[in-house]
């Protein structure tokens, strides 16, 4: 088993500083942004008054900064409206890993007044909203919140785990193990899912085909232009064969299954121009090509490393390869 290293605490000590020297706050626990370490969400425990039945007024509660690594970071309060406060506190926080803005929190203690215990909102932009249909009712507090790349929630209950899909509106029971989960974590190289049982361990299970019902899709199969532009999620196990004449441009977000794989054929091209490519493994057979150009680069999420420009982890079978 692995043993535990050293890590910075630059970070925590700017939060103690600040949050608990300057404004009197401690820490409840904090999340930062994947792709920015500027950027830092902390929850904060008993600021607000229990008493004040106006959700507009709770304050203090959770912060955030996008200055975290300077000496004296700007923090925002963004408590305000959330409702769930009125009889509880914030367990665990969740950032969209491709939107820094959108967040959602669990809240604990909340059946205490039929509040609920899972709430979302984007900053700047929309206020808090429930987010428990589905989840049990009455409320039962909600340990733990994570999010896959692929934008699904799962949430760490007294009675087991809970899933939402990413194109979804409501809960539902994930994986039978029905005890009481007190904490879970993604490994999103090898696409599992931990979760820790009260008295009974640490369980793990597999969710490397997310979003699809079945555990295997047939591929993908390219044979002209096709862009992407925008975020695309594709859920499920499958394969991207790009064939002779087919082009493949990624000039936006493409997400996939770790275990998926974009093999580029003879006469076939995939472009990276500016986008990016998560987790899959790239295979560029004889008389492939593929570019990486304009920023352009693929995670494949091998000791959480970004390759950028160069062969890394992909498998190159004499194809070629250009790079700005």
């Amino acid at each position: 088993m692995a043993k535990y290293r050293q890590t910075s605490v630059k970070i925590i000590v700017l939060i103690y500083v600040d949050l608990v020297q300057r404004q009197g706050l401690p820490c409840l626990c904090f999340n930062i942004y994947n792709f920015d370490p500027n950027v830092l969400y902390v929850a904060c425990i008993d600021p607000y008054d229990y008493n004040d039945k106006i959700p507009e007024n709770f304050v203090s509660a959770i912060w955030r900064t996008n200055d975290c690594t300077v000496q004296n970071p700007v923090w925002t309060d963004i408590t305000p409206g959330l409702a769930g406060l009125r009889g509880g506190f914030i367990t665990s926080i969740a950032v969209n890993p491709h939107d820094a803005n959108e967040i959602w929190v669990g809240i604990s203690h909340a059946n205490q007044s039929g509040y609920k215990k899972l709430y979302h909102k984007v900053v700047g932009s929309t206020d808090w909203a429930p987010m428990s249909t589905g989840l049990p009712d009455p409320p039962l507090p909600v340990n733990d919140i994570e999010i896959d790349y692929h934008g699904n929630l799962y949430a760490a209950t007294d009675i087991g785990v809970f899933y939402k899909a990413r194109t979804s509106t409501e809960w539902t029971e994930f994986g039978g193990l029905k005890k009481c989960i007190t904490d879970i974590e993604i490994n999103h190289n090898d696409a599992e899912l931990y979760a820790c049982v009260f008295g009974r361990g640490m369980w793990a299970k597999d969710i490397s085909c997310w979003g699809s019902v079945a555990d295997e899709l047939n591929p993908l199969d390219i044979y002209t232009q096709v862009a992407v532009e925008e975020g695309t999620f594709y859920d499920g196990c499958f394969d991207i064969h790009i064939f002779s004449g087919g082009i493949f441009t990624i000039n936006g977000l493409a997400v996939m299954s770790p275990f998926s794989k974009i093999r580029v054929k003879s006469g076939g091209k995939l472009i990276v121009n500016g986008g990016m490519i998560y987790f899959a493994d790239i295979v560029v057979e004889s008389g492939g090509i593929l570019e990486i150009k304009n920023g352009g680069y693929v995670h494949k999420g091998v000791d959480d490393e970004v390759i950028c420009n160069i062969g890394g982890f992909f498998n190159f079978y004499h194809g070629s390869v250009k790079s700005w």
